[in-house]
C-alpha cells in the first residue's frame, strides 16, 4: 500500500521505504528457512528480485527534493463509489494521495462499500491533480 504514495516521495524517502520492505522480506525468508526442509526457491526470493528491479528503475526517476510549490496547494483527495456490472468500485475523482490518512480513507471506503477495487487516475500521486 505504501508504494501507492511513490509519486510524492523523494529519492531518499523511496530508497528508505524499499530498504525497509527488503528487510521485512529477508526476515520472512529467515523464518521460512528454518521451517523448509528442501532447497526449493521461496516466493520471498522472487519478491527480493522484484524489489531490486524496482530499486534500479524507480530510484533514478524519483525527485531529489519535493517541489516547494506543492506545499501551498490544497489538493484534498476526494473519491466516490461507482457500481458497474454489479460490482462496486471506489474511484478517486480529485486531489492527490499525499498522506497515510488518504490511503486509510480509501481502505475505509472499500470496507464501507464491500469492495477491494480502487480506481486511480494517473494524477493521484504525481502532483498533476485536476
Amino acid at each position: 500500500m505504501q508504494l501507492v504514495f511513490g509519486g510524492s516521495l523523494t529519492k531518499s524517502e523511496l530508497a528508505l521505504l524499499l530498504e525497509q520492505y527488503s528487510s521485512e522480506v529477508k526476515g520472512f525468508m529467515l523464518a521460512m528457512k528454518d521451517e523448509a526442509l528442501s532447497d526449493r526457491r521461496t516466493p520471498y526470493e522472487s519478491e527480493l528480485t522484484w524489489i531490486e528491479k524496482l530499486r534500479s528503475v524507480a530510484l533514478p526517476l524519483a525527485a531529489e527534493t519535493r517541489d516547494i510549490r506543492e506545499k501551498g496547494r490544497d489538493l484534498k483527495m476526494e473519491y466516490t463509489k461507482i457500481e458497474k456490472n454489479g460490482k462496486n468500485y471506489i474511484k478517486v475523482v480529485s486531489g492527490l494521495i499525499k498522506e497515510e490518512n488518504d490511503g486509510l480513507s480509501l481502505v475505509a471506503a472499500c470496507s464501507e462499500h464491500g469492495t477491494n477495487k480502487v480506481m486511480l487516475s494517473s494524477c493521484c500521486g504525481s502532483g498533476n491533480a485536476r
